[in-house]
């Protein structure tokens, strides 16, 4: 949203100044229509541009702080506090200071009248379109705090998962890498250490030990080439970010997405 300063007169001609936040002057024009009968001045204020070394790049929320920004939401919703409330709530309880910014953005939306989907999808593009149409699909149907519940468990599970196969496989990428260090060690140093011994025996030297001494050769002569072969195979194996997120379990009842909303899969609430 943007921030406007105003300056006008009320209908018994108490002349009135002030700033006020909206997405264009349109809306800024029609929300000060109800206060202030005649707008003098309007104009878009321009705000101090945030640090290259503050913003955020590429900014991705874990599935873990996911899971407890949805349990937050879904326990605070219980209590009967108003979607806004909420929301400053959980944004004064969040330590990350990007999360928190954009959740105050988000509780200034939603008090402007707009739509919590709406406002996650406005200031947050970074969070999956799994959890922006569940929540949409919550506020249509009227069960966001059972929406949320959902999500918390979804999120967790999938959290849990990821880190039983980080863990799982530790150790054999240890023991690969190590692998591989030696090995390199062995060609690149060790190998090529032989080689005037060789030479100065004068000799006929088995097949094994000519496939290593030219493996050796090869190895410290075009190691740079090899780096590229590696490079392109681990950028070629990379998967898509624009693949499908895996589906959340469903509700159980239904609730149709807006037109405009993305086709990946959501859970309907």
């Amino acid at each position: 949203m943007t921030t406007y300063r105003y300056k006008g007169q009320t209908k018994d001609g108490t002349a009135v100044s002030g700033v006020i936040r909206a997405y264009d002057e349109f809306e800024a024009a029609s929300r000060l229509r109800e206060t202030v009968a005649i707008i003098t001045r309007l104009e878009e204020v321009r705000e101090k541009k945030e640090s290259i070394f503050n913003r955020p790049i590429g900014l991705k929320i874990k599935e873990k702080e996911l899971a407890l920004i949805c349990s937050q939401f879904a326990i605070i919703l219980s209590a009967g506090m108003s979607i806004q409330h909420c929301v400053e709530m959980v944004a004064a309880q969040t330590k990350n200071r990007h999360i928190r910014q954009m959740l105050e953005k988000v509780a200034e939306e939603v008090g402007a009248g707009y739509s919590m989907a709406q406002s996650f999808e406005n200031n947050a593009p970074y969070l999956p379109k799994t959890f922006i149409e569940t929540v949409r699909a919550g506020e249509q149907s009227g069960t966001l705090e059972e929406c949320f519940q959902r999500l918390h468990r979804y999120y967790d599970k999938s959290a849990k998962t990821k880190a039983k196969v980080v863990s799982t496989l530790t150790y054999p990428a240890m023991v690969i890498v190590v692998a591989i260090v030696v090995f390199i060690i062995i060609i690149a140093v060790a190998v090529p250490a032989f080689n005037d011994v060789f030479a100065e025996m004068d000799t006929q030297l088995p097949g094994i030990t000519r496939v290593l001494l030219a493996t050796s050769d090869f190895f410290v002569g075009w190691w740079w080439l090899l780096l590229l072969i590696a490079a392109a195979l681990f950028r070629a194996g990379r998967p898509s970010p624009h693949g499908a997120s895996p589906r959340p379990p469903s509700t159980g009842s239904t609730a149709s997405a807006p037109p405009h909303s993305s086709p990946t899969a959501w859970p309907p609430c």
